[in-house]
């Protein structure tokens, strides 16, 4: 921020009463700076900032004429305009109302903000003078900023002045309009604005759509920290604040047990595998070059091996052979190969390792809270990446998971690495309800009794389909609703949790440190998270008779009511076929696992693609994420005896 200045960020969304005064075409932020001494100018700064996300791959010019910073800046423009007004009717009781309005929102956001601060005195001054109309309209500054957010484009930052004049003072602004790609939007955003709206869990204000707290958090960047700033110098900035990527650990940052960057050493089994490959390809004349041992992946399930391959040589040619390859050097599934995206002129082999098995947890524990206030939590291990490193995902991102897989698949030893994950979460009110349709006991001691929720009624891994509805009807029924009221009243309270349940809730836990079962506290968020697991979702469905569209609509009532009281649902089958998962399921259940699976369909339906029917089984999956990554991973295994 400017030094000198005290800065608070109101989300235009988040304030009911703007709602009655700004029409639909306002900006998303309203960013106040107020100067602490009485000699600084200026006194006050409004500085309206409106994102856009366009997710086409073409790069768009950064110009007020494109489509959507044309859009952007009329909503500042209108903002704007809207703040000048109420600042310059001198004689206009409607004016006068929604100027005190909007200062009583900037003071309480000082107040809940200025923990720490000794020298807010001159804040609160120069904001009664602003009442008072001691400071005069033209000595507030007003600014705009329209940013575009381009994540699937890989374009360098760049940024444009443009200037407007006001309508009711005909003041000229200057609106800053700043242009954004994939290197930008890791540094700064740590996340795509506009697309993170599916993941805000507001309730206080469920109408809404937009996550803006993304945007508070980035505001300072985006802004700038005086009048000459550098966004790009404001980005190198920031790469000590830059969250690691998911398919990091979180605690090394490497996700690997080496403590270098430098290659593993290669089995002696893959090193004969990848001879026999090359012999394979030149007995058959394609067009390849030597293998660099040094490029090459391997993790317990599949080595890969990029091979360079001759500028206009198709790869088709290849592809047609991968069965009499694999024939060939001696593995029993097929061979992919594909287009290297890592390695120019390269193509990829994906060689299924002939001693396949189930890599243990790693040690390094995840199921942690994100401290740098995304509201992430519930971080889990999920599996092996194709070089070996260990690839986490947060439960709170899921934030409700379909998986499939066939017999033979590894989907209950799957399974039983998350729960088994899921029963160390640090806080210990965390609870886990397991319903498994096979009838079967594949889960029995592997989460603690004080886990399950209502331990008097549902102190057992359930079975069967008779079990099934009483925990569904609880959760519609009683725990979702309380839940949404305990945390409404939190949030209400606590202005300065914010507006998302799952960041407060973090924000809590980092605070407050591990809760033990039991616990409360006033200060502390009111509920924790509860992870709902149904095995054989198919076995349920066609089991329960009658009552089968009864427990179709409370599933569906869960998946779209509990994400916001951090109630979550995995659910896993082993038929995957639309009747067994209705599309009004499907749709609420984003993130996705397809294990091995009989054919193309089966794979559609879960992942929307095919590709799961070319697994190798044992724990070998395809994981999908809300955010759209497709990531080929190796399932963990809970212990070594299993």
């Amino acid at each position: 921020m400017r030094p000198g200045y005290f800065r608070v960020t109101l989300s235009v969304d988040a304030l009911g009463w703007t709602r009655h005064w700004l029409p639909e075409e306002r900006c998303d932020l309203l960013v106040v700076d107020i100067a602490k001494t009485s000699d600084q100018r200026p006194p006050i700064c409004f500085t309206a900032v409106e994102s856009k996300t366009r997710t086409t791959e073409d790069e768009i010019d950064c110009d007020e004429r494109a489509e959507p910073f044309k859009k952007g800046k009329k909503q500042v423009e209108v903002t704007l305009d809207a703040i000048e007004t109420i600042f310059t009717k001198d004689d206009d009781l409607i004016s006068d109302l929604k100027r005190s309005a909007l200062i009583q929102q900037v003071i309480s956001e000082v107040l809940s903000r200025a923990a720490g601060e000794d020298d807010i005195g001159g804040v609160i001054i120069r904001l009664n003078d602003l009442s008072r109309r001691d400071i005069k309209a033209d000595s507030v500054e007003l600014n705009g900023v329209v940013v575009l957010t381009q994540p699937n484009v890989t374009v360098d930052l760049k940024e444009k002045e443009v200037e407007y004049v006001t309508t009711a003072d005909l003041t000229t602004v200057p609106i800053r309009l700043i242009r954004c790609g994939i290197p930008t939007v890791r540094k700064i955003f740590k996340a795509e604005i506009d697309t993170a709206g599916a993941d805000a869990e507001v309730i206080v204000a469920n109408d809404e759509d937009r996550d803006t707290e993304t945007l508070v958090d980035s505001v300072d960047v985006i802004v700038g920290d005086d009048e000459d700033s550098d966004v790009a110098v404001a980005v190198d900035s920031a790469d000590d604040d830059v969250i690691p990527d998911d398919d990091l650990t979180p605690d090394d940052d490497s996700g690997r047990d080496e403590a270098d960057n430098e290659p593993a050493e290669l089995s002696e089994a893959t090193t004969e595998l990848i001879s026999a490959l090359e012999g394979a390809c030149l007995a058959r004349k394609f067009q390849i070059e030597d293998v660099d041992l040094s490029l090459v992946k391997e993790g317990s399930t599949l080595v890969s091996v990029p091979v360079g391959y001759a500028v206009g040589a198709p790869l088709s040619v290849i592809q047609r052979a991968t069965k009499d390859i694999a024939r060939d050097i001696g593995v029993g599934e097929d061979v992919e190969v594909d287009n290297d995206p890592e390695h120019a002129g390269h193509i990829r082999f994906l060689l299924p390792k002939k001693d396949r098995k189930f890599p243990l947890i790693p040690t390094v524990k995840t199921l942690g809270y994100d401290a740098d206030g995304n509201g992430k939590y519930l971080g889990i291990w999920l599996g092996e990446q194709v070089d070996g490193t260990p690839y986490r995902s947060f439960v709170s991102e899921w934030p409700h998971l379909l998986l499939g897989g066939t017999t033979g698949s590894g989907k209950t030893t799957f399974l039983r690495s998350i729960l088994g994950q899921l029963n160390e979460a640090p806080d210990k009110n965390v609870t886990i309800a397991i319903i498994d349709g096979k009838g079967d006991f594949d889960y029995d001691g592997v989460i603690d009794d004080d886990r399950f929720p209502k331990k008097d009624e549902f102190r057992d891994v359930l079975i069967g389909a008779e079990s099934v509805l009483p925990v569904m009807e609880w959760l519609v029924n009683e725990e979702i609703n309380e839940r949404r009221q305990k945390i409404r009243a939190y949030l209400e309270k606590h202005k300065n949790a914010g507006r998302s349940p799952k960041r407060a809730y973090v924000r809590s836990m980092n605070k407050h440190g591990v809760r033990e079962p039991g616990e409360t506290g006033t200060t502390k968020f009111p509920i924790s998270p509860i992870i709902i697991v149904i095995d054989e979702f198919a076995q349920l469905m066609t089991t329960t008779g009658p009552d089968a569209r009864q427990f179709a609509n409370l599933v569906q009532q869960v998946v779209q009511m509990g994400r916001s009281a951090l109630v979550h649902l995995l659910l896993a089958t082993q038929r995957p076929d639309a009747t067994v998962v209705p599309g009004t399921i499907k749709a609420n259940l984003p993130s996705r696992i397809g294990m091995k699976l009989p054919g193309h369909q089966d794979s559609s339906v879960i992942l929307g693609e095919t590709g799961a029917e070319k697994l190798l089984g044992l724990g070998d999956l395809i994981f999908k994420s809300a955010a759209g990554e497709r990531i080929r991973l190796q399932g963990f295994n809970l212990a070594e005896e299993e």
